[in-house]
């Protein structure tokens, strides 16, 4: 079974909320337990309520570690990484494992806009904008994936002759 997005995080703050339950609860259930009368039958009552809450913390810790990590695995979500596939012929270039998913993101648009594009256009992107733009259009640049030209207020992107050839011819 599958669960999607909403899914999970419904799971996950569903268990958060116990976590945060169990923490209020537990000091007050663990207070009820200590004796009123210190000593039956010449044993103290509270050093075997004590005795008791060593042996019972080591279970209590392990369960607040596992709720967090079945938490974690809930709320965390996992975003597979666009994949650039492009067909020369037989030759199939999947570019994927050195780009991630904003930088592909980016390229698909150069690409896409055969091989030149201002970084205008880049930053209209949904989840880019300006600075993230000009964050991974440097980064493009230093792997000579990309150059980047001025043009007034904003930039020219375009990719470099070894990419183009790869890309567009």
């Amino acid at each position: 079974m599958e669960l999607d997005k909403n899914q999970k995080t419904l799971i996950g703050m569903i268990l958060l909320a116990g976590i945060v339950a169990s923490l209020v609860i537990l000091p007050s259930y663990l207070n009820e337990k200590v004796p009123q009368v210190c000593t039956i039958d010449g044993n103290c009552q509270h050093e075997q309520a004590l005795k008791d809450l060593i042996t019972v913390t080591p279970a209590i810790l392990f369960a607040g570690i596992a709720l967090g990590a079945i938490s974690f695995y809930f709320l965390y979500e996992r975003k597979k990484p666009d994949t650039i596939v492009v067909d020369k012929g037989k030759n199939l270039v999947d570019i994927v494992d050195v780009l991630d998913e904003s930088e592909a993101k980016v390229l698909k648009k150069i690409i896409g806009e055969k091989g030149r594009v201002l970084q205008a256009e880049i930053s209209r992107l949904d989840d880019v904008g300006k600075v993230r733009a000009h964050r991974i259009t440097e980064r493009l640049e230093k792997r000579g994936i990309i150059e980047i030209e001025g043009a007034g207020k904003t930039n020219v992107v375009k990719l470099t002759e070894k990419y183009r050839k790869l890309f567009l011819e």
